[in-house]
């Protein structure tokens, strides 16, 4: 019987756009991403 992959099914990815005042970000994000995940980004980001 041939495997393919190792086991695990692949998560969907998102591109997702936040728009502020003076700026455009630009992210890839999974579909089980939460939205503090998505802030902390954010203000990683922003600084």
């Amino acid at each position: 019987m041939p495997v393919f992959g190792n086991g695990k099914k692949k998560s969907d990815e998102y591109n997702c756009k936040i728009f502020t005042l003076d700026a455009e970000l630009h992210f890839t994000i999974e579909a089980t991403t939460k939205g503090s995940t998505i802030f902390s980004l954010v203000c990683q980001t922003i600084g």
